[in-house]
C-alpha cells in the first residue's frame, strides 16, 4: 500500500511538472509569435502579422494588448468580421477591461453601425468596465432649444465636447457618419421636426443619443 501511495505521489508530481512546462512553453511561444507579428508589421506585411498574432492569441487568449493590435489592423484593412470576433472572444475572457469595449465601438463606427456602438455601451455587465466606459465616453450632445412648439423659423445649435464629431438626423432616421456631420446651426421651418444627435470622440467612443422635438 505504501509503495502504491508513493507511486501516486510521484505521478502527481510528474503531472504538475509537465503542466507547468506546458504552460511555460505556451507563454514562450506566444511571445515568439508576438515578436514575429511586430516584425512583420515593421516590414509592412500585415497579413503575415495578423497570422502570427492569431497564433499568439491561441496560446494566450487573454492577452488584451495583442487582441487590440490585431483587431485594429483587421479594421484598417476592412476585415471587420474578424476584428469584431476577436474582440467578442476577448471580452468573454476579460470582461473587466474597458479597452476592449472601446475598440469594438470604434470598429462599429468605422462601419457606420452607430446603433450597435450605442447598444454595446448600454449592455456592459461588468461593473468595473462599465464605470471606466462611462468616464471615457463623450457627453451627450446638447441642443440650444428645448422640445416644444414654435410658430416661426428658428435655428438649432448643437454643442458637443471638445475633440468630438457630431452627427445628426431628422425624423425617424438614425444618425450616420456617412450623412449629416454637424458644422453650423440648423435652420428649422414650420411643422413637426425631430432631431437626433450623437457625439463621437477621436477614438471612436460614442455618446448617448440626444433628441429634441
Amino acid at each position: 500500500m505504501k509503495v502504491f501511495k508513493i507511486i501516486l505521489v510521484i505521478l502527481l508530481v510528474i503531472i504538475i511538472i509537465c503542466g507547468a512546462i506546458y504552460i511555460f512553453a505556451d507563454g514562450l511561444m506566444a511571445d515568439l509569435y508576438i515578436k514575429l507579428g511586430d516584425s512583420d508589421l515593421a516590414d509592412g506585411d500585415i497579413e503575415q502579422a495578423l497570422s502570427n498574432y492569431s497564433k499568439a492569441l491561441k496560446r494566450e487568449p487573454t492577452n488584451v494588448d495583442v487582441c487590440l493590435t490585431a483587431s485594429e489592423w483587421y479594421a484598417q484593412i476592412e476585415e471587420y468580421t474578424q476584428a469584431e470576433q476577436l474582440l467578442y472572444d476577448c471580452i468573454e475572457l476579460v470582461p473587466e477591461d474597458y479597452r476592449l469595449y472601446s475598440k469594438l465601438s470604434a470598429v462599429y463606427v468605422r462601419q457606420d453601425k452607430l446603433l450597435d456602438a450605442v447598444s454595446l455601451f448600454e449592455v456592459i455587465t461588468d461593473e468595473t468596465a462599465k464605470a471606466d466606459i462611462e468616464a471615457l465616453r463623450p457627453a451627450a450632445p446638447e441642443f440650444s432649444v428645448q422640445s416644444g412648439s414654435y410658430n416661426e423659423y428658428f435655428s438649432v445649435a448643437i454643442t458637443v465636447s471638445e475633440d468630438c464629431y457630431c452627427f445628426y438626423a431628422f425624423g425617424d432616421d438614425y444618425p450616420s457618419v456617412n450623412k449629416q456631420n454637424y458644422i453650423d446651426p440648423l435652420e428649422i421651418g414650420d411643422g413637426d421636426t425631430t432631431i437626433t444627435a450623437i457625439a463621437i470622440d477621436m477614438d471612436g467612443n460614442v455618446s448617448e443619443l440626444s433628441t429634441v422635438t
